[in-house]
């Protein structure tokens, strides 16, 4: 499709393929978010979030009109894939240097091998947020990370 190989950063992409992302940049302490825009964007209980830096964010469309951005509250904008509606990232205004990336898209192929991963924060969770919106039928593991009543 054009973009380098997986060796070369985390790519991934939306549900039917016409949009593709590559990030270069080192992705650090994922967030789970039990918000209600998450949730009903994802239809999921739990949306997981990869931080990384906008600069090193390279996007491909292989159909037009594939990526859409929306604006999905008066802090942030999603984008989107017009094709499918997947939702890949969230960008907060508060954070122009970063960009959220739905952990879910991202390809597992261009994961480090968890013997490659050591003791690095590299795609681990690190806190629970916006815990006071989750539905009463999902679930917190007791797995000791801090829980935070909002996105910070």
């Amino acid at each position: 499709r054009g973009l380098p190989a997986p060796e070369r950063g985390l790519c991934g992409g939306c549900a039917c393929g016409a949009l593709r992302f590559r990030a270069d940049g080192r992705v650090r302490g994922l967030q789970h978010c039990y918000c209600r825009m998450c949730r009903r964007l994802h239809g999921a209980g739990v949306v997981t979030w990869a931080p990384t830096a906008k600069r090193g964010l390279v996007w491909e469309e292989s159909a037009e009109g594939a990526a859409v951005d929306v604006r999905t509250s008066s802090r942030a904008h999603r984008r989107t894939c017009g094709l499918c509606a997947s939702t890949l990232t969230i960008d907060y205004d508060a954070q122009p240097s970063t960009t959220w990336l739905a952990a879910g898209a991202i390809d597992a192929e261009s994961l480090p091998a968890p013997e490659d991963m050591g003791s690095q924060l590299c795609m681990r969770v690190v806190r629970h947020i916006c815990v006071a919106d989750r539905e009463a039928w999902v679930p917190i593991p007791d797995d000791g990370l801090k829980r935070l009543p909002r996105a910070s």
